[in-house]
Parts: C-alpha cells; sequence; structure tokens
C-alpha cells in the first residue's frame, strides 16, 4: 500500500480543504470589511443628518427673528400713520372750527 501522504487523491482532498478553509477567511474578512463600512456609512449619515436638523433650527430662528423684526417694524409704521392722522385731522378740526368762527 502507498503512503497516504504521496496518494494523489489525498494530496488532491488536502487542496481542497485548503481552499476551503482561505475562503472562509476570505468570507470572514469581507463580512468584517463589509460591517465597518456600513457603520462608517451609518456614522456619515447620523453626522449629516445633525448638521441638516442643526442647519434648519439656525434658519428657523433666523426667520423668526425677521418675522419679529418685520412686524415690529409694521406696528411702528401703523402707529406712526395713525399719529400722523391724528395730527392731520386735529388740524383738520383746527382750520374747521377756524373757519366756522369758533375758533376765534
Amino acid at each position: 500500500m502507498e503512503n497516504p501522504q504521496q496518494c494523489p487523491h489525498t494530496m488532491q482532498m488536502g487542496s481542497h480543504e485548503a481552499r476551503i478553509v482561505a475562503l472562509e477567511k476570505g468570507m470572514e474578512d469581507l463580512e468584517h470589511s463589509i460591517e465597518d463600512k456600513i457603520n462608517k456609512v451609518t456614522a456619515m449619515a447620523q453626522n449629516n443628518a445633525v448638521k441638516i436638523i442643526e442647519d434648519k433650527a439656525n434658519q428657523s430662528g433666523f426667520i423668526k427673528g425677521v418675522h419679529i423684526t418685520a412686524t415690529l417694524i409694521g406696528y411702528a409704521i401703523i402707529i406712526g400713520l395713525l399719529l400722523m392722522a391724528g395730527k392731520f385731522t386735529g388740524a383738520i378740526e383746527s382750520f374747521l372750527k377756524l373757519l366756522s368762527g369758533k375758533g376765534l
């Protein structure tokens, strides 16, 4: 009988087993690599989402500030116009009294 270590079939089976082990190792490495990439992409997506939310919050604050400022300016203009209208109507009233002779 031949030495089993020198048998071509035994050598071929050993070669296949070595390939299987190498492929399994490669699959494990690939799985870890994919998991690492997924984790990196997830972290990047979370960071981007946080930045977008912060930007939107800042814009919202800016828009609120602009809205409040515009409202205050609008009220100031309305108050100014009412004061001017009051003075104008008061002036007209004084003029009419003057014309009617009651003011004398």
